[in-house]
């Protein structure tokens, strides 16, 4: 056997071995059955070993410069890991995983953080800008001291952000002076209007990119932008200039049986052309389970296949003096907001609260994002932080 393929003690606190595909331990060449001269055996054993690190370096968190004589240090149980890692165990061997840190701007009643966590990615440290009491006090009650407040992202420091590197970054800054809708709207540039907190997320977007390329972690950080579709053109074209890349269009009806369409800009690698054609398809009506199938209990029967985009105004829900669900008890009327929250991929009570008082639950649930929607943007990031 090769002075290079000897393995260290296990007492030691690194255990070298060569890495297989997916980062599992793997015997170099040249511990295996002999066939060939020496020397040529090693040659191919680092030539392979050095494509697998490649690839298990996208996973986990070392780099390929750690590798020496076809070899990755990995510290075993006995070695305190870092706060930012956990431990996986693969064939009695640990590896470090290093766990993301997110940062979430406008971040309501963080969708954004129960999308990660149904994913089976947990944050190492999840950051959020919200100024809203009502989101506040629900994300207390759900998370507690699990999220670090950030406040209002106007008021963001470079000081501040110059300490947290982040993973992932996500936000969707308010639409009402943005959409269509509004008649009266001011645009991306009003000055005494919601629209310009587009520019402080393009701020912070910015600075964040910066110094991942100046650590040499560009294409390790991930980020999305989310507004409404309705738009108009020279507002979503402005959007996409200085976000760099066109939007994708998306709607809640795509996975359940509820219509709220969104644009999303976003470099996390997502096919495009697959997502179009999966909202062309779907736009109309969900293919798959209806409102029937998320009523609670027995005795409630749904009006309607499909809810319409839910807004603060419930007569919006209400389509020619048709209420969406009738009650044997009470009669016609409107959804429990615990069916409202689980169309939307909520637990179930999540925006009850202390006492939370039903017109806040439902104007919170009104601004906030689908869990669905997000966790089908984020999931290509599972293999690289899933638990």
């Amino acid at each position: 056997m090769c002075d290079s393929c000897c393995v260290a003690p296990q007492d030691s606190m690194y255990y070298p071995y060569s890495v297989g595909s997916m980062g599992k331990p793997k015997f170099s060449l040249c511990q295996k059955k002999n066939s060939g001269s020496p020397a040529y055996r090693k040659r191919v054993g680092e030539r392979n070993v050095r494509r697998q690190v490649r690839n298990a370096s996208l996973k986990y968190d070392f780099s390929p410069s750690d590798v020496q004589n076809c070899h990755v240090a990995v510290p075993l149980m006995n070695v305190a890991p870092d706060g930012r890692y956990q431990q996986i165990s693969v064939n009695g061997h640990y590896f470090p995983i290093k766990r993301p840190v997110v940062v979430s701007l406008f971040d309501g009643i963080s969708a954004g953080l129960v999308a990660l966590k149904s994913l089976g990615i947990i944050p190492d440290t999840y950051y959020s800008s919200e100024i809203d009491e009502d989101a506040l006090r629900i994300q207390r009650f759900n998370f507690g001291a699990n999220i670090h407040q950030l406040g209002d992202v106007r008021g963001l420091q470079y000081e501040t952000l110059r300490n947290i590197a982040p993973d992932i970054l996500f936000g969707g800054s308010p639409c009402s002076d943005l959409s269509r809708v509004n008649p009266n709207r001011k645009g991306i540039e009003g000055e005494d209007g919601s629209g310009p907190l587009f520019f402080e997320f393009l701020r912070v977007l910015l600075f964040f990119k910066h110094a991942a390329q100046l650590s040499n972690r560009g294409n390790e950080f991930f980020w999305f932008f989310e507004n409404t579709r309705n738009l108009d053109i020279e507002t979503c074209s402005a959007i996409s200039m200085y976000l760099g890349c066109e939007p994708m269009t998306m709607c809640s009806s795509m996975f359940v049986p509820m219509t709220r369409q969104r644009y999303f800009w976003t470099n996390i690698p997502l096919c495009k052309d697959k997502v179009e054609a999966m909202y062309a398809e779907r736009k109309s009506s969900y293919r798959g389970r209806v409102l029937q199938d998320y009523l609670c209990g027995s005795g409630r029967t749904a009006n309607i296949k499909t809810l319409p985009t839910f807004t603060s105004n419930l007569s919006n829900l209400v389509k020619g003096g048709m209420f969406p669900v009738t009650d044997d008890t009470s009669g016609p009327g409107h959804l429990f907001y615990s069916e409202i929250e689980t169309i939307f991929g909520f637990p179930i009570h999540y925006t009850a609260g202390p006492n939370t008082p039903l017109h806040i639950r439902k104007k919170v649930l009104a601004k906030t994002w689908d869990v669905h929607t997000i966790k089908y943007i984020l999931e290509p990031l599972i293999m690289r932080w899933k638990c």
